[in-house]
């Protein structure tokens, strides 16, 4: 995340070290890491579903499409072909999302190492070059509608360096951005009952407590509507993965309790029931919320990596790391690509329609929706992220 004039921290919080907040947030709220690797006996199963499916696109096993083959080969500059053999392309690969030109993945090159060669602030990294990936993967027009909208497509993404965690808020101040993320648009995904998603969405905004009316645990206002499915955050080569870790996981700790708030239904309940914190609602949920991971993205500098985390009902584990690719050769480009494509996919499949049974079933239309106070802190496990016993690293 970005430490710009809007996000410089204070003198004091300036002095934290990630690792110290790893250490207290381990204690205090069970909050734990984990390898993501195959290697990890207890991998749960639906990660080591996500790794089968991830780790051949990390190889570049058929991260290309055959269609590109001859625009490849025939390239001008040898960059664009090397380490490139027939184990690249696959005809599956286009069940993904359109395979990026050349043309394209010769401007991401240029443009990442423009960065790295100028030692550029991690702001001009999210401009020139993460912007542009994602835009390259996740907003294009198809052949049959060339006169579509970049933002026509199911799963978009948006710039999120400025906003902060509205609902489960841990008092990590410098810790709880993040820089961009993937979201569904429901007027998109949902064909003809896309605009009726909107209206139940909005009337589920009016039960949620005072200002905060956003359908994310972030009051960030432009995913508002949108729900949220994969995070990512960056850093520059070098910087300091225990905090790019961390903010990932304050994160989405944050994200699985408000899920887990809004699945209980209970946003326009009796005044007894609506009158309860978040943190002492969520004890009262299932752990069989159905929504198997959380998945993340870390970037640091040229290098992506795949990250995520799980719930079990009483404490987040964060999951990393299986590095994707690099913005440093074309075939680190098409991985990329293919991975965030594939995340992108999965936000539709997976995500949306968990979400659309479990959330927006669980708080169905209502004409006029009951409010409830505002939140307190949610609980990551035990004593709260908000309570005195984890406050000491404020």
């Amino acid at each position: 995340s970005i430490s710009g004039s809007s996000r410089s921290p204070t003198k004091s919080s300036s002095t934290r070290s990630p690792q110290k907040a790893w250490d207290r947030l381990e204690i205090f709220e069970g909050l734990a890491r984990r390898n993501l690797s195959l290697l990890e006996l207890d991998l749960p199963s639906p990660l080591v579903d996500l790794l089968e499916v991830v780790e051949p696109l990390t190889s570049g096993i058929g991260v290309i499409s055959p269609s590109a083959k001859d625009a490849i080969t025939s390239h001008p500059r040898p960059i664009i072909s090397i380490g490139i053999d027939d184990s690249k392309y696959s005809a599956r690969r286009d069940t993904y999302g359109p395979t990026p030109s050349t043309e394209h993945v010769l401007n991401i090159l240029e443009a990442a190492a423009n960065c790295e060669q100028n030692s550029h602030h991690e702001s001009t990294w999210n401009t020139e070059v993460h912007q542009r990936v994602l835009e390259t993967a996740l907003r294009f027009r198809s052949s049959n509608q060339p006169k579509s909208n970049l933002f026509a497509q199911p799963v978009n993404f948006t710039a999120c360096t400025t906003a902060g965690i509205g609902i489960g808020k841990p008092p990590l101040a410098p810790f709880q951005k993040i820089d961009f993320c993937l979201y569904i648009d429901p007027a998109k995904v949902g064909g003809p009952e896309g605009e009726d998603y909107i209206k139940t969405i909005d009337a589920v905004r009016k039960s949620i407590p005072d200002h905060y009316q956003s359908i994310n645990h972030t009051d960030h206002f432009p995913p508002r509507r949108n729900p949220i499915t994969v995070s990512i955050e960056t850093k520059r080569s070098g910087d300091n993965w225990d905090e790019a870790g961390l903010r990932i996981a304050v994160w989405q700790a944050a994200q699985w309790n408000f899920l887990r708030w809004m699945a209980q239904g209970d946003t326009d309940g009796d005044s007894s029931s609506s009158s309860r914190a978040v943190g002492d609602m969520r004890h009262e949920t299932r752990n069989d919320l159905g929504l198997e991971f959380l998945p993340g993205i870390v970037i640091m500098g040229h290098e992506w990596f795949l990250t995520a985390t799980t719930n079990d009902g009483k404490s987040t584990t964060f999951w990393s790391r299986v590095q994707i690719g690099s913005t440093e050769s074309a075939l680190g480009v098409y991985k990329i690509i293919c991975v965030v494509q594939y995340l992108a996919q999965w936000s539709r499949d997976v995500y949306w329609p968990w979400f659309r049974q479990t959330i927006l079933k669980s708080n169905p239309t209502r004409t006029h929706p009951k409010t409830v106070r505002r939140p307190g802190d949610i609980h990551v496990h035990g004593h709260g992220i908000g309570s005195r016993s984890a406050a000491g690293f404020i």
